[in-house]
C-alpha cells in the first residue's frame, strides 16, 4: 500500500513588485518572425499556462526567458537572485 505524504510548501518572502517582463520582444528563425514586438507582464505570484500548436514558439520563447537564446530586439527581464521569489512553491512528494 502506497502511503501519501503532504510536504509543506517551502517558507519564502513573495516581492509583490518582483515580475517577469517582456517588451518589444523580435525573434526571427530562418527567415521568419516568431516573435514580432511581443510585449508580456507577469506579476509575481501569479500562474500562468502557455499553450499553442506545435511550432507556434512554446519552447523558444521559454529558452528566450532563460537566456539559452538572444532575441533579435527587446528586453526579457526576471526578478534578480535573491529577491525572495520561490521558483519551486510546491515541491512535489510520492503519489499514491
Amino acid at each position: 500500500m502506497a502511503v501519501a505524504t503532504a510536504l509543506p510548501a517551502p517558507k519564502c518572502a513573495i516581492n509583490p513588485a518582483a515580475m517577469l517582463h517582456i517588451n518589444d520582444l523580435t525573434f526571427r528563425f530562418g527567415g521568419r518572425a516568431i516573435f514580432d514586438r511581443a510585449t508580456l507582464a507577469i506579476s509575481a505570484g501569479h500562474r500562468v499556462g502557455l499553450v499553442g500548436r506545435n511550432g507556434s514558439g512554446k519552447s523558444t520563447l521559454l529558452r528566450l526567458i532563460l537566456g539559452e537564446l538572444q532575441p533579435d530586439g527587446g528586453q526579457v527581464n526576471l526578478p534578480a537572485p535573491g529577491s525572495g521569489i520561490c521558483r519551486n512553491r510546491r515541491p512535489r512528494g510520492p503519489r499514491a
